[in-house]
């Protein structure tokens, strides 16, 4: 492994040891409980696509076939979850549980040295999918936004992303991804006081990635992230009493009074 220009590559040889050995991060499955999937690549979206108003786009999710690494994967679900509570001695580095992105995301930082393997929690140019897990969470941008604030003031910390550029200093990125999601969730609100009631409606009603594209001309797998990523808002302002659940099929949303 060796670093030139702030980038960090490995090897080949030490690449294809890695990959014989453990056969993880490829193609964006993510957690160890996303190995089972003996219920198709997405099942658990599919029905919250349904629920999020999107049945259409529901029925394509569970047309997906595995992709030839995803079959017969020897893993399965984790055997314990990390809490907030729990200490783990690593020596120099200091582990730090970051849900959001994932229930079981985690982040390595070593203080003497100021790196932070961030994983997918922090990415230089885009922001991390929420919920798109086998199991996830009932509110994953509750959970990552609290996972945000960790680093949000820590400052000369180096980020080395799972994706992108490694130079970025991750208190920056934390703030921008807050400010994104702040904005975001402006955006949202507004949507439903405007009558836009359901998930599905509400990301039709909005632009997706940094070219700005409309819902239609995302493909299956990005737009069940983008309408995902709309309920993950939605369920945040839900509990932070900002909206109100008032219907379940689908899922309707209004402003608190």
């Amino acid at each position: 492994m060796s670093t030139s220009g702030g980038k960090v590559a490995c090897s080949y040889p030490v690449r294809r040891y890695i990959d014989q050995l453990a056969y993880l991060g490829v193609g964006e499955r993510h957690t160890i409980d996303g190995f089972d999937l003996t219920g198709g690549p997405y099942p658990h979206q599919a029905r919250l696509l349904r629920r999020a108003g999107a049945p259409d786009l529901a029925d394509a999710v569970d047309a997906l076939d595995l992709e030839d690494f995803e079959r017969d994967q020897p893993f399965g679900p984790p055997t314990h979850w990390i809490t907030d509570a729990e200490t783990f001695d690593l020596g120099a580095q200091t582990l730090h549980r970051t849900p959001g992105h994932t229930r079981g995301h985690t982040v390595f930082e070593l203080p003497e040295s100021g790196l932070l393997f961030t994983g997918d929690h922090l990415l230089p140019r885009i922001t991390p999918s929420l919920g798109f897990e086998h199991t996830p969470e009932d509110s994953p941008l509750t959970s990552y936004l609290g996972s945000l604030t960790q680093f949000a003031d820590r400052t000369g910390l180096r980020m080395l992303p799972a994706h992108g550029d490694a130079s970025y200093p991750a208190d920056v990125r934390a703030r921008e991804l807050l400010d994104h999601h702040d904005r975001r969730l402006g955006e949202i609100r507004q949507l439903v006081a405007d009558g836009h009631r359901d998930a599905a409606s509400i990301a039709a009603a909005m632009t997706w990635t940094r070219h700005e594209r409309h819902l239609t001309e995302l493909g299956t797998v990005h737009a069940t992230t983008a309408i995902l990523e709309v309920r993950a808002h939605l369920e945040h302002l839900v509990r932070a009493g900002s909206l109100v659940r008032d219907g379940d099929r689908p899922e309707s949303y209004q402003v608190a009074e």
